[in-house]
């Protein structure tokens, strides 16, 4: 597209709007289609729907469907000046940035549609033959030749983080197949643990041996937290090579792992009870299970005990647990930057996520700029 990005706003039949069908089933379902439809009954039409320069709907198909049902005869539309099929990158970055912030997406669903919408992309750039990329096995792009396209897609809006784009670009990549554990809707493995699962195992050299286990075995192995406790934690490193040479299935060891957890998050609370809670410096990996940290833009790192920490201008996140879906805490703070060894105060928030049982899981630090 040559022209600059422009749109205006008319008032047009409601029966002159035209579908695409891969935009149509691109965005994930709205999952308060209820409540947008008492919306539209008391309040009318508040947003307008996006459509291209020939009225083909861009974004807005479930406000659309349920104006149709209520009878509207009238729609209020942006017409943007693009064609969804000569200008297709450029309506898909836009249905990103309509829809990458729903509330209603949890990490796991945004980084399904972000995948959902960069294959869209690299398949619109292979059909006008302005980059031979594709996802298949013929054709194979490189982690940081797909993780450009995710950070041009994300350019403006930064609905993700640089460290999710980054790991999620190398397991798409390099380990499709456990990427798909993260964005398939049964499973949902957080990110961070699919992507510690990957850099364990490729550095071991299993990671080939896990990939072509048993469906049941690998499932369960990844998807649920003491699957990935046997990977992750080398005091079981006996039975996961006893699993990926097929000795043992997983479901026969999970039991086991369950109670040996168990009994150790016992152990920390009674811990816990006889004394002041310890300072993140620390906190043990056993106990906890704190393997990484992981980060924004790398300028400096310094190791406290098992907790690398790393100084950024964005953010540091420390995962304690599985999270999943989590509504953080959100606390300002007065945060000490050392650079050089000066102490540079700086403004900030601590956002800390909670998972259902009220244990904290999650913490991560934003600093704000000065």
């Amino acid at each position: 597209m040559s022209s600059a990005l422009s749109y205006k706003e008319e008032l047009v039949d409601i029966n002159k709007l035209k579908e695409d069908e891969e935009l149509k089933t691109l965005v994930p379902p709205n999952n308060s289609a209820g409540d947008l439809e008492e919306s539209l009954k008391e309040n009318s039409q508040i947003f307008p729907l996006i459509v291209d320069k020939n009225y083909v709907l861009i974004d807005g198909y479930t406000r659309l469907s349920i104006m149709k049902k209520l009878g509207f005869t009238k729609v209020r539309v942006l017409k943007y000046n693009l064609d969804v099929k000569e200008d297709r990158v450029e309506v898909l970055k836009l249905v990103w940035i309509f829809n990458g912030a729903r509330r209603q997406l949890d990490k796991n669903e945004k980084l399904a549609f972000y995948n959902k919408i960069s294959e869209a992309i690299l398949n619109a750039l292979r059909s006008e033959k302005k980059e031979m990329v594709k996802l298949d096995e013929e054709t194979v792009i490189s982690a940081s030749e797909y993780k450009r396209i995710l950070e041009e897609l994300d350019r403006e809006t930064h609905y993700l983080s640089e460290s999710d784009k980054e790991k999620f670009a190398i397991l798409r990549i390099n380990a499709p197949w456990l990427a798909d554990y993260v964005i398939d809707a049964n499973y949902k493995v957080p990110l961070n643990s699919a992507f510690r699962v990957y850099s364990k195992l490729k550095k071991t050299g299993d990671l080939e041996k896990l990939k072509d286990l048993p469906k049941e075995d690998r499932d369960l192995l990844i998807a649920t937290n003491e699957g990935r406790k046997i990977i992750l934690n080398d005091n079981y490193n006996y039975i996961l090579q006893d699993i990926l040479n097929g000795k043992i299935h997983t479901r026969d060891v999970l039991e086991k792992v369950k109670i040996e957890t168990k009994k150790g998050m016992d152990k920390v609370e009674r811990s816990q009870q006889q004394s002041t809670p310890p300072k993140i410096e620390e906190i043990n990996k056993p106990q906890y299970e704190l393997l990484e940290t992981t980060l924004e833009k790398k300028e400096d790192r310094r190791t406290v005990d098992t907790v690398e920490v790393i100084l950024t201008k964005e953010k540091i996140e420390i995962e304690l647990g599985e999270c999943g879906a989590s509504i953080p805490e959100v606390k300002k703070a007065n945060i000490s930057v050392y650079n050089d060894n000066e102490k540079v105060p700086k403004s900030g928030a601590i956002h800390i996520y909670k998972d259902r049982n009220g244990n904290i899981c999650e913490i991560s630090i934003e600093v704000f700029e000065s």
